[in-house]
């Protein structure tokens, strides 16, 4: 018997959303306070994690071996302060991509220490990064995710960064600030390749959406 597959989605603003995966699509279900709770609430359960805690980041790497590269995604987690301890200690994959101007490209998931905290008591069948759900060709999609606004940027429809934004999200100009300086910065390291517009899964009104294309510089498409 096909047993379905349940995703623990985090919602927009608060709680973690049931969505059931079946041959007939996505079915949105109940809406919980915590992850554990919906994940027990079903069987067979993945959890999507935030970008509060799984960090998707990348950078240029020098050709390297297959066995170097998580030695050399675990220097670079420990400049950013990311690493939980020892390399064993740390939660996070890699995986090396050719092809940028610097070399080759490193694109790192990493969970946070909140993220293990929070999932001590989850039962599930898995955990994924949310942001490897969302379609990334082209665009860059802003959304909403547990009361925050997140960037996500790809490279080859797979997420390269993903960022929560600390502008406030009912002030479009701070937003549009802060996503045009975090595209120039990765468009400068050569990590981010070309984008023709920004899906907004995300609350903003018709004059938000002007104001933010006239400080971003890209067509921006309203998706919520």
């Amino acid at each position: 018997m096909f047993t379905p597959l349940h995703l623990i989605l985090p919602a927009p603003e608060s709680g973690w959303e049931v969505w059931t995966c079946a041959p007939g699509g996505a079915i949105k279900g109940g809406l919980f306070e915590d992850p554990a709770t919906a994940a027990a609430s079903v069987k067979k359960a993945i959890v999507a994690l935030p970008a509060r805690w799984c960090r998707t980041l990348a950078f240029s790497v020098p050709p390297a071996d297959a066995k170097l590269a998580r030695a050399l995604a675990f220097t670079q987690l420990e400049k950013r302060g990311l690493t939980s301890g020892t390399v064993d200690q740390t939660s996070f994959s890699c995986q090396m991509r050719p092809g940028t101007k610097e070399g080759n490209l490193m694109v790192v998931d990493v969970l946070t220490p909140a993220a293990l905290t929070a999932l001590a008591g989850v039962k599930s069948h898995g955990v994924v990064p949310a942001a490897k759900l969302y379609p990334l060709p082209d665009h860059v999609v802003i959304l909403r995710e547990g009361g925050r606004t997140v960037l996500h940027a790809g490279l080859d429809g797979q997420p390269a960064h993903v960022q929560g934004l600390t502008a406030n999200s009912a002030d479009p100009a701070a937003l549009a600030s802060e996503i045009s300086l975090t595209l120039m910065t990765l468009r400068q390291q050569g990590l981010l390749g070309t984008i023709t517009g920004i899906d907004w899964c995300a609350p903003l009104t018709e004059s938000g959406r002007q104001q933010m294309e006239s400080i971003v510089g890209l067509p921006v498409e309203l998706k919520a």
